[in-house]
């Protein structure tokens, strides 16, 4: 039905233009435009219309934006990518041969990128020899903890000569760091050792506040009942309270736990 109304609308279109035409060969003059300016003589846009317009431009500022962001999105990837490959290009050479690494590293610009390289190489000697990794860390002044996370590493799989050389380390906030983690290292198999290593080799202070902390979190998980008889030993204070709180906290999780 409705191309049938399509037809006959056409049709009839076409007969008036028809019956125009002839008109207009019959009086033998050609119709003048109207010299009057009228508010029919003023093209309008449809409500319809501007809406469609204004629907263009904002698809078109979208594609725009879309594209904009699609290539900003491309050239992170490509930069992250290549971030990633000098990464593990440096690791792995510095593993092989750690002086053609250093070479490398001499000859970039500071920023970001050789702070990468330091760290990917120091941390690829550290798979073969971790000693000469930390002190090359430490005389690159590696950023983000690369010394910490070796001295790590290698308590993992040799932990009495990781323990010996960070404690012939001379007194000061890299030696706590490096302790910190060598005990956390070995709370996870025996925290009562961890213990009394934080308060043998770390002064009092906030870094043996956190080491305290780190070691309590792993007894309670394993041993619930010494770790409260060891936070019994301490003396009244903020680190009690603390260490308090997150026995706690700590039970709160596994009763939690236990009901699921």
């Amino acid at each position: 039905m409705k191309g049938r109304i399509v037809i006959f609308v056409g049709i009839a279109l076409t007969a008036g233009i028809i019956a125009l035409h002839l008109r207009q060969s019959n009086s033998g003059t050609s119709p003048q435009p109207s010299t009057t300016v009228t508010e029919k003589t003023i093209p309008k846009i449809l409500p319809q219309q501007l809406n469609a317009r204004n629907q263009n431009s904002v698809s078109d500022e979208i594609t725009t934006a879309t594209v904009q962001s699609a290539t900003n999105a491309v050239a992170n990837t490509s930069a992250f990518t290549d971030r990633m490959a000098l990464i593990q290009w440096m690791r792995n050479l510095a593993a092989t041969n750690f002086t053609a690494a250093l070479e490398y590293i001499s000859k970039m610009p500071d920023g970001d990128e050789r702070d990468d390289a330091v760290q990917a190489a120091c941390l690829g000697l550290g798979q073969k020899d971790p000693r000469r990794a930390i002190e090359a860390a430490q005389q690159l002044q590696a950023p983000g903890g690369v010394a910490e996370n070796i001295v790590q590493q290698w308590a993992a799989s040799d932990f009495k000569s990781a323990l010996k050389f960070v404690a012939d380390q001379p007194a000061g906030d890299d030696r706590d760091k490096m302790i910190h983690r060598v005990v956390y290292v070995l709370a996870s198999t025996d925290p009562s050792d961890a213990a009394g290593l934080v308060l043998e080799q770390i002064p009092a202070g906030s870094a043996q506040d956190e080491a305290v902390m780190t070691v309590l979190n792993e007894w309670a998980y394993k041993d619930f009942k010494s770790a409260i008889q060891w936070v019994e030993t301490f003396p009244d204070g903020p680190l009690r309270e603390r260490a308090v709180k997150e026995l706690e906290g700590i039970h709160q999780y596994q009763s939690d736990l236990a009901k699921q």
